[in-house]
């Protein structure tokens, strides 16, 4: 995944998470053909929402951060899945940000001119008391150089 997605090696956690996540929709024979996640939730798992790891994505900008003519969409590399929307990064902030209003172009991948590494994965989500559109996490990646 890491390799197809020309992003650097320092996001394979991010890549780890996504190939567990879509792992658990896969069905298995040891459990005799059923996915884990039919076993847990007792019900099929949605797959419309898979996406190529690394593909570019753009996400809508709200209207209340944006004046009349500026941009709707912001160009950002898709990285895995979040319970409340997409995981994106922003390759201009370096921040990641997690959305529901996404537009996926999975032919374009995401170009291997990245120049910092990824924060630690704990694995923890967003509050969800406080649901919105869109959310972001304020993570600083660092430069490698």
């Amino acid at each position: 995944m890491i390799f197809e997605s020309n992003l650097p090696k320092n996001f394979w956690g991010f890549a780890v998470l996504t190939a567990a996540y879509i792992n658990n929709r896969m069905p298995n024979t040891s459990i005799d053909g059923h996915t884990p996640y039919y076993l847990k939730y007792n019900t099929h798992a949605d797959l419309k929402n898979l996406r190529v790891f690394g593909c570019d994505a753009y996400t809508l900008i709200p209207n209340s951060q944006r004046k009349k003519l500026d941009d709707k969409c912001k160009k950002m590399i898709f990285i895995g899945y979040s319970s409340m929307g997409y995981r994106l990064l922003d390759p201009t902030t370096k921040r990641i940000i997690i959305s529901k209003n996404v537009k996926f172009n999975e032919e374009k991948k995401s170009s291997s001119d990245f120049n910092y590494v990824s924060p630690n994965i704990d694995g923890s989500e967003l509050d969800a008391e406080n649901e919105s559109e869109e959310r972001e996490i304020d993570i600083f990646v660092p430069s490698t150089r």
